[in-house]
C-alpha cells in the first residue's frame, strides 16, 4: 500500500509571505502517519516531526508496542505532557532557518511543498503503514530567498526490530547560484517522558566529541531554531557538551546540534537518525551497536514498583545518530559510548590481578592445611593418614579392587616421609617447617557489561606466584598448625574491548604477606595482605588512527577467610576421601590509576581514577580425592553468595565530560569447579572454571590451568 498526501497552498502571495516569514502554530488540517515494525511505533507529522494526532488525548510519538497495552499511555515516550519533539535547520547567523515541532510550531516551511508518503503495512490497529517519507522546503523570507529541501525517510531495519532508521537529506535547491549556505546547522530535540514514571526519567547521552556535533544538552524543551541557545535543565549527573549516564531523575530529554559546514547550490548532505525502544538497556545498546550508531541518548524510567533505572526495565527508549563524524558503537573510540567500558576495564584488570594473586596464595594455604590440594588433609593430618593405613600390608594388597595397592603406596610414602611433608612441599634445606613453592596459572576470561557499556572485555592472563612459608607451631599452643609466609606475584593481562582494536594490556607485581592457623582439628583462619604495582599499555582505534597511553597504578588489598572442614569416613580401606565445609570470607581492594592523555589525534584526557571493592562471602566448599598409582586425583567445587558493599558509581572525569562507571549488583553468587592431579609429593596440576550467577549487570567466565611445584 502506498499513500501520497500532498498539501498545496491556496493563500494569496501576501498571505504566503506572512506565513513564510513568521512562526505559525500547527493545526489539525494536515494528515499524519502512524507506522510500526511490530516492536516500535512512530507517529509522524507531514513536516517530519513526531507526535500525532495533534489534539488527541493519547498522542503517539514513539511507542514500545510490547508495553503499549498495559494501560493508558504506557509504552509511549513522547506523547505524555507536551508534544516536545522536532527539528530545525539554519544557515547560522542569517535569516535562513526553518523548524517543525508540535510544541514550538513551524516556521518558514512552504505549505505547498509538504509531501508525506506512507508505504507498507503495519501490525497495530492504529498504524497506516510500516514506512513513511516526509519532504518539505525551508524558504528564506524575502525576495530571492534561498531554499533548502529537507527529507526525512522513515524505514524499518531488517534484523533490528528495536529501531527505526530515518535517512535525512538536506539539499540546497536555491534558484540563484549565489545561494550558497555558509554554515548549515541541523538541530533535533525531544523531551523524554518515559513510562511508567513519566516526567521523572533518567537520561543518558553518549558520543561527545564527534566531528559534526557542536552542542548537546538534556534540554528536550529547546526551541527548534538553531540560532537560539540550547540551554540545559539542572539535573543530577548531567553536563552540557559532554557525556553522562543515568542523569536525573528529572523531566528532561536530549537536544543535538550538528554543523555540516558549507552547502553550495545543487549539493546535499545526508545523515541518519534512529528512533527505537527495547525491553531493557542491554537490548537497546545491542541494537545501536548492530547499526553502527555513533551518538545516542537513552531515556529510562526512574526506580519504581515496576521499573529499574539501572537495568532500563520495563522499557528503554532510543534517540541516536550516525554519519555525523563520531565513532560507531563497538568500533573504537572517538570519546563516545565506549568511554564507559574503557574506564571500567582499567579497574577490572587491576582487581582481577590482585584477586588472582591472593587466590593462588589462598589455594596454597588450602593445600597445606585444610581440605585442598594435599593428601594429608583428606586423612586428618599425617598421623591420621598413617593410622588409617596401619592395617597389615597384605590385607591392603588383597583389597586391590578397592584400591588397596594405591593405599599401600600412600602408607609407605607417609610412613617414610620426614615430619611436616605434604603433597606440595617438604622441609626445605633440612629446616623443619620451612617450605617454598612456585605456582603458575594461565587464565582466559570475559567480563560482559550489560548496562551502560553493553560490551565485553575479553582477556587472557599469565600469573606467577612464588613464596616461602614457615610453620611456627604444630600441635602446640592450642594450634594444630600456625604458619606465616611471604609471596611475590607477577601478572600479565592482555585485554580487548569487545571485538574492536581497542586494547588494555596490564602488567603488575604483587608483594604479599600471609598467615594461616588451624585449630580444633578442623577449624581454620587465613589472612593475606597485598600491595600491587601496575603498568598499563592502552591503545584505542579512533577509526582514523590509533591513540595510545601508558598510565601507572597502585593497588592495596587483603583477604580474611575462616571456615570449618568435615571429613566423613567412608571406609578404612577406601581410596576415596571427602572434605567439605562452610566458610566466611571478607576482601578489600583499592586501586589508584594515574590520569593520562591519549597520545594521537582526537586523544581524550582521563583524570585520576580511584576504585574500591569491599566484599563478603558466605559459602561452602567440597573436595573428593581418589588415590591413584601415580598420586591422587581431586575433584573440587565451591559456591558462595557474595555481597559488594561499594556501588562502583564514581565518575571518571574526561576532557569530553564525565563517564560514570556502571553500578554493580550488590548480591550475586560465585561458582567454581576444578580437577587437580597430585603427582608425587611436590607437584599439583589443576584445571578449573569460575563464573558468576544472579548478577543483573554483568557476567564473568574464567578458565584456568595451574601448575604448583613445592620445594
Amino acid at each position: 500500500m502506498q499513500i501520497s498526501l500532498r498539501f498545496r497552498g491556496t493563500a494569496s502571495v501576501a498571505a504566503l509571505a506572512v506565513a513564510l516569514s513568521s512562526t505559525v502554530a500547527s493545526t489539525g488540517a494536515f494528515a499524519q502517519a502512524i507506522i510500526d515494525n511490530g516492536t516500535v511505533q512512530l507517529g509522524i507529522n507531514p513536516e517530519g516531526n513526531l507526535v500525532v494526532p495533534r489534539s488527541a488525548p493519547t498522542p503517539i510519538g514513539l511507542t514500545y508496542l510490547p508495553e503499549k497495552n498495559t494501560g493508558g499511555s504506557f509504552g509511549e515516550a513522547l506523547g505524555p505532557g507536551c508534544a516536545c519533539e522536532g527539528w530545525g535547520i539554519a544557515d547560522i547567523g542569517t535569516t535562513l532557518f526553518g523548524k517543525a515541532g508540535e510544541s514550538f510550531g513551524t516556521a518558514n516551511i512552504d505549505p505547498a511543498s509538504v509531501d508525506l508518503t506512507v508505504s507498507g503495512t503495519g501490525t497495530h490497529a492504529k498504524s497506516t503503514g510500516s514506512a513513511a517519507r516526509s519532504v518539505v522546503n525551508v524558504v528564506e523570507p524575502g525576495a530571492d530567498g534561498r531554499v533548502l529541501q529537507v527529507t526525512h525517510d522513515f524505514k524499518p531495519i531488517d534484523g533490528v526490530k528495536n529501531l527505526y532508521q530515518v535517512d535525512v537529506t538536506v539539499k540546497n535547491i536555491s534558484a540563484s547560484a549565489a545561494g550558497e549556505v555558509a554554515k548549515l546547522i541541523y538541530r533535533r530535540a525531544m523531551d523524554w517522558d518515559i513510562p511508567p514514571t513519566q516526567f521523572s526519567e533518567v537520561v543518558t547521552i553518549q558520543g561527545w566529541p564527534a566531528t559534526k556535533l557542536i552542542a548537546v544538552s538534556n534540554n528536550g524543551f529547546a526551541d527548534g531554531n538553531p540560532n537560539t541557545p540550547q540551554g540545559a535543565i539542572p539535573a543530577t549527573g548531567t553536563v552540557a557538551n559532554g557525556n553522562f549516564t543515568n542523569g536525573g531523575p528529572s523531566d528532561h530529554g536530549a537536544v543535538f546540534d550538528f554543523d555540516f559546514g558549507k552547502l553550495p547550490v545543487g549539493e546535499e548532505v545526508t545523515f541518519t537518525i534512529y528512533y527505537g525502544a527495547a525491553g531493557n538497556e542491554a537490548q537497546a545498546l545491542a541494537a545501536l551497536k548492530a547499526v553502527g550508531a555513533e551518538i545516542y541518548s537513552l531515556g529510562k524510567p526512574s526506580d519504581g514498583p515496576r521499573s529499574d533505572a539501572d537495568a532500563g526495565t520495563p522499557n528503554t527508549f532510543i534517540f541516536a545518530f550516525a554519519g555525523v563524524g563520531g565513532t560507531p558503537i563497538g568500533g573504537g573510540g572517538g570519546g563516545g559510548g565506549l568511554t564507559i567500558p574503557y574506564a571500567n576495564a582499567f579497574r577490572q584488570m587491576a582487581f582481577a590481578m590482585a584477586r588472582e594473586h591472593m587466590r593462588l596464595v589462598s589455594q596454597r594455604l588450602t593445600g597445606l592445611s585444610h581440605g585442598g590440594e594435599g593428601t594429608e588433609v583428606f586423612w586428618g593430618g599425617r598421623s591420621g593418614m598413617i593410622t588409617a593405613l596401619a592395617a597389615p600390608l597384605a590385607q591392603l594388597v588383597s583389597a586391590e579392587e578397592d584400591g588397596g595397592i594405591q593405599l599401600a603406596q600412600l602408607a609407605r610414602n607417609a610412613a617414610a616421609a620426614p615430619a611436616g611433608n605434604t603433597a606440595q612441599a617438604r622441609d626445605m634445606g633440612g629446616v623443619e617447617g620451612l617450605r617454598a613453592y612456585v605456582t603458575a596459572s594461565y587464565s582466559v576470561g570475559e567480563i560482559d557489561g550489560t548496562r551502560a557499556s553493553g560490551v565485553t572485555v575479553d582477556y587472557d592472563a599469565i600469573n606467577l606466584v612464588g613464596g616461602v612459608d614457615y610453620e611456627v607451631l604444630r600441635d602446640e599452643g592450642g594450634f594444630d598448625s600456625l604458619l606465616f609466609g611471604a609471596g611475590f606475584g607477577y601478572g600479565d593481562y592482555d585485554g580487548e574491548i569487545d571485538s574492536t582494536r581497542t586494547r588494555i594490556d596490564t602488567r603488575g607485581y604483587t608483594a604479599m604477606l600471609y598467615g594461616s592457623a588451624t585449630f580444633a582439628k578442623s577449624a581454620y583462619a587465613d589472612l593475606t595482605l597485598a600491595h600491587s604495582w601496575l603498568d598499563y599499555d592502552y591503545r584505542r582505534d579512533t577509526g582514523t588512527g590509533d591513540v595510545t597511553a601508558t598510565p601507572d597504578g597502585r593497588e592495596w588489598g587483603g583477604t580474611l577467610r575462616v571456615g570449618y572442614d568435615f571429613r566423613p569416613r567412608i571406609s578404612r580401606f577406601s581410596p576415596t576421601r571427602w572434605v567439605f565445609g562452610p566458610f566466611v570470607q571478607g576482601q578489600y581492594l583499592k586501586a589508584d590509576i594515574d590520569g593520562f592523555t591519549e597520545r594521537g589525534t582526537g586523544g581524550v584526557t582521563f583524570e585520576d581514577q580511584n576504585a574500591k571493592s569491599v566484599t563478603s562471602q558466605l559459602g561452602m566448599h567440597a573436595s573428593v580425592m581418589r588415590s591413584m598409582d601415580w598420586g591422587a586425583l581431586i575433584f573440587s567445587g565451591r559456591m558462595a553468595w557474595e555481597h559488594e558493599y561499594e556501588d562502583g558509581a564514581d565518575a571518571v572525569t574526561l576532557s569530553s565530560g564525565t563517564a560514570p562507571i556502571d553500578k554493580v549488583d550488590p548480591d550475586y553468587a560465585r561458582l567454581e569447579f576444578g580437577v587437580t592431579a597430585l603427582i608425587g609429593n611436590d607437584v599439583a596440576l589443576t584445571a578449573d572454571y569460575a563464573t558468576l550467577a544472579g548478577d543483573k549487570y554483568r557476567t564473568e567466565h574464567t578458565g584456568r590451568l595451574r601448575l604448583r611445584i613445592g620445594f
